[in-house]
């Protein structure tokens, strides 16, 4: 290549044919394709980078002419920072590395940037979904499609496939003794907790043991400051309905993210300010008036 030279015939066609696409000739390839004759250095002139391109591809009939590449990876870049993902490594043209705004390292795709304003966490929902089937007494094995997956019920260790929206909501009774932790007893209860910077917040759930609820919390730099309210209910499966109907109801909670550094275990996205304290307690009352008949029996 060092002792090829344009003509000046050529310098002047491929100079007028770049210019046609907003691009400054720069002469034989500089750059990553330097050596390749099939390339040409070019400047793009609405940006001012610099590049080779395959110039005999931009002169094919009907070829709409280069695009800056560089440009184009600054647009995918600022996608992803729009939904606060940084970026790690680029594996392929709309294939990255990424580290999400909750912590998790995964691929991410350009196409799915694009096309929502808002992309869960695979391995976020998977936490959440551990977290149900807690509440609703199974154990994941594992996924056989898209919305079902194999179950381990905790009563006796039968194992069944199950809808996982159906065990989100609770609607999974044990296939083997029809029993299980669903049918027995349960409570709700608001919990008040406080971190060791002084941020009170509550937490609302459900569970029958509560001195173990508050141990399976894992709780970092944070601590339990009191029971503020609970109703014995007839089962979890009543609680844990119960429970989702009020959270719906609450609207938006503490930031997940920020609440998982202590609720390490579970329950981070179950938070609430100390604003929400009057609004829970009324829809605890609700419940309580529903399904107990004495209410002097209980006491706050």
């Amino acid at each position: 290549m060092s002792d090829y030279k344009e003509s000046t015939e050529k310098v002047e066609m491929l100079t007028q044919h770049f210019a046609k696409f907003g691009c400054t000739y720069l002469g034989l390839p500089r750059f990553e394709k330097k050596g390749d004759l099939r390339f040409r250095a070019v400047r793009f002139n609405s940006c001012g980078h610099e590049k080779d391109l395959a110039h005999t591809n931009s002169m094919k009939a009907g070829s709409a002419g280069p695009v800056c590449s560089q440009c184009q990876d600054e647009a995918k870049q600022l996608l992803f920072v729009k939904h606060g993902y940084e970026i790690i490594e680029k594996i392929t043209k709309d294939k990255y590395l990424v580290k999400k705004p909750c912590g998790h390292i995964s691929h991410a795709y350009i196409t799915h940037m694009k096309s929502s304003d808002h992309i869960s966490c695979l391995y976020c929902n998977l936490e959440k979904h551990l977290e149900y089937c807690e509440k609703a007494g199974v154990d994941y094995i594992e996924q056989t499609n898209s919305a079902q997956a194999l179950y381990k019920f905790k009563c006796c260790g039968a194992v069944k496939e199950l809808y996982k929206v159906a065990v989100e909501r609770g609607n999974c009774l044990c296939p083997s003794c029809g029993n299980g932790w669903m049918t027995k007893p349960s409570k709700l209860y608001l919990f008040e907790l406080e971190t060791d910077s002084g941020l009170i917040f509550l937490k609302f759930g459900y569970g029958k043991d509560l001195e173990n609820r508050v141990r399976e919390y894992r709780l970092k730099d944070c601590k339990f400051k009191s029971l503020i309210y609970s109703v014995d209910l007839p089962s979890g499966q009543i609680a844990m309905k119960e429970e989702l109907r009020i959270h719906s109801e609450l609207g938006e909670t503490l930031d997940s993210n920020t609440m998982r550094k202590y609720l390490t275990r579970g329950g981070y996205s179950e938070c609430y300010p100390l604003s929400k304290l009057e609004s829970i307690i009324t829809k605890m009352k609700d419940v309580r008036s529903t399904y107990v008949k004495d209410l002097d029996e209980y006491n706050r």
